[in-house]
């Protein structure tokens, strides 16, 4: 069965860091004990539902949505010098706000998904105590994403809105931690 969660894994391809962190939080178990995680996981895996890919999608379609961002932004830009900037085209930026907004709930919301298998999974290793983990490990274990905590990462990846100057023209955002863009708000 390990064979062919690694196979999985490789066919998926699922971060060596979140395989490992997988692993250890099942650290202890007895075979009877592992076993049935480890087909739940393969499972998921094979119907694309585990936490990881769940996350590992959130992320993409988030990636996405700011580099959408910043490429409408380079239009804005030409559009504003020859005085251009439509009303559809500050509604086409307040949608794709939005949308960002509701991938960054997601994926916080599949992070938390992510961590909530982890610690169930170390759960099941109560009375197998190696001394090896604790509850807190996987509480808050960061989810790395292209070498970094990815929640540490929302905290400031929406901050160039602030300093853009077509998008300050048009729209308030704060030079504040505000991944959610709860405080920007269209100018009028």
């Amino acid at each position: 069965m390990k064979e062919e969660l690694l196979h999985c894994w490789d066919s998926f391809l699922i971060p060596d860091y979140h395989r490992a962190v997988f692993l250890d939080c099942i650290y202890g178990l007895l075979p009877q004990q592992y076993l049935p995680v480890l087909a739940k996981e393969i499972e998921d895996l094979k119907k694309e539902q585990s936490p990881v890919q769940n996350t590992v999608r959130t992320i993409i379609a988030r990636e996405s949505c700011i580099q959408q961002i910043k490429e409408l932004e380079t239009v804005l830009v030409e559009a504003d010098k020859h005085s251009k900037v439509s009303t559809h085209m500050l509604e086409e930026c307040v949608n794709i706000f939005q949308s960002l907004r509701m991938l960054t709930l997601h994926v916080v919301k599949s992070i938390a998904e992510w961590r909530r298998q982890l610690i169930f999974n170390h759960l099941l290793t109560a009375g197998n105590e190696s001394g090896r983990n604790n509850m807190d490990k996987f509480k808050n274990c960061p989810f790395v994403w292209e070498g970094g905590n990815y929640l540490l990462k929302i905290k400031s990846d929406t901050q160039f809105l602030s300093f853009s100057d077509v998008y300050s023209k048009y729209f308030n955002f704060t030079a504040k931690s505000d991944p959610f863009l709860v405080q920007s708000s269209v100018k009028h």
